[in-house]
């Protein structure tokens, strides 16, 4: 099949007899492209697996390090979209962090679950939200999103915790399942300044929360 193996920066691709120069970078189609080596075009998203081999949402196995590892890693970098795969993700709380947005495949079909047994704040908080409610402080997490998962507190199997706590602006949740939590659905809190208007962070301070379900 004249199949040449062609080395590029990280990894090896297999080129079915194509030049060796069409694998030397990637360039998107469009004037005004510019070329990217193939490993920088393999980062525009995360995958769980490129920080834990093996994982597996499988409804029994805790992979809280796994996501947070993940989330920490991405967050350092400056924000990417970390997907999550299907299945039931197991989990004793993680924490959301600015700058990244977690990507499910649907409602029902990718579940972060507080494991049986587990007292938590929330299934998922953003980083520090549970100091610094109640304290009118302009901190908090910025710029994130969530979309196409369920995230279920297993209230069933004596999990206590909100669902989704966080504290900051600019976020947005999409299509996705608050359910079976103990406390709140849906925890949130950021402060206005004393003549009603909001810090000026240089970017709009406003959130969303569209097309979601929020059930026992």
């Amino acid at each position: 099949c004249g199949i040449s193996s062609i080395g590029t920066t990280g990894y090896v691709l297999m080129g079915n007899g194509a030049s060796v120069s069409s694998y030397q970078g990637f360039l998107q189609a469009g004037t005004g492209a510019v070329t990217r080596t193939w490993q920088n075009k393999a980062r525009d998203s995360a995958n769980l697996l490129d920080f834990a081999s093996g994982i597996t949402c499988d409804g029994t196995t805790d992979i809280t390090a796994a996501i947070n590892a993940a989330e920490t890693a991405l967050a350092a970098a400056g924000g990417q979209i970390l997907q999550f795969p299907a299945g039931t993700c197991i989990v004793t709380g993680v924490t959301k962090r600015s700058g990244t947005i977690w990507q499910g495949v649907g409602i029902g079909s990718t579940i972060i679950k507080l494991k049986a047994s587990t007292t938590a704040n929330a299934v998922v908080q953003g980083l520090d939200a549970y100091t610094l409610f109640g304290t009118s402080s302009f901190s908090g997490i910025e710029n994130w999103e969530i979309r196409d998962l369920t995230i279920d507190g297993n209230r069933q199997n004596s999990g206590a915790a909100d669902c989704l706590g966080v504290y900051g602006w600019a976020w947005k949740v999409n299509r996705v399942e608050l359910q079976n939590c103990t406390g709140w659905g849906l925890r949130t809190e950021y402060p206005i300044a004393g003549d009603g208007s909001l810090p000026d962070h240089g970017d709009n301070a406003s959130s969303w929360f569209n097309d979601n379900l929020v059930h026992d």
